[in-house]
C-alpha cells in the first residue's frame, strides 16, 4: 500500500493502539504501556493486507515502573496462529528492551503478539512496536 491512511487495524492512526498503521511505504504499530502481571496481554493484533511487510519488533519493560525485579516478560511472536518466535525479558535487564527481531510478514497474515510475566506476579509497564517498511 503506498500511501497514508489506516486500512488495517488500531483506533488511533498517529499513536498507541493494537493495529498497524501506515505512512507512505512505512508502517509502525506502538502498544503503548500496558501493565504484564501474570496473565498473558495482547499487545498487538492484526491481519495485513496485500502487501507485505519488512519489519523489527522490539519488546521493552519501564525500568523501575512498578515491576518486581524478579519479573520475566515473555514475548510471544504468532503468525497465523503459529509461533514464530519466543523471547524473554528479564526486569533485571539494565538496558530494558530486547534486540529488535527482524520478521517478513507475508500478505494478509494475522500478526497477534502477546506479552506474559511468567515469574512474578506484580504490574510490570511493557511496551511493543514495530517499525518496518510495506512493499
Amino acid at each position: 500500500m503506498l500511501g497514508g491512511g489506516n486500512p488495517v487495524g488500531g483506533t488511533n492512526p498517529s499513536g498507541t493502539g493494537t493495529g498497524l498503521n501506515f505512512v507512505g511505504n512505512h508502517c509502525y504499530a506502538y502498544s503503548g504501556s500496558i501493565a504484564i502481571t501474570s496473565q498473558v496481554q495482547t499487545m498487538l493484533d492484526f491481519t495485513t493486507g496485500s502487501e507485505y511487510n519488512v519489519v523489527k519488533i522490539q519488546t521493552g519493560i519501564t525500568q523501575g515502573g512498578g515491576g518486581a525485579q524478579s519479573d520475566d516478560i515473555e514475548t510471544v511472536i504468532q503468525l497465523n496462529g503459529e509461533v514464530v518466535m519466543a523471547r524473554m525479558l528479564s526486569h533485571n535487564n539494565e538496558s530494558g528492551a530486547l534486540e529488535a527481531i527482524d520478521l517478513l510478514i507475508a500478505p494478509f497474515t494475522r500478526v497477534k503478539i502477546t506479552c506474559d510475566n511468567i515469574q512474578g506476579t506484580t504490574s510490570t509497564p511493557t511496551q511493543v512496536t514495530i517499525t518496518g517498511r510495506t512493499y
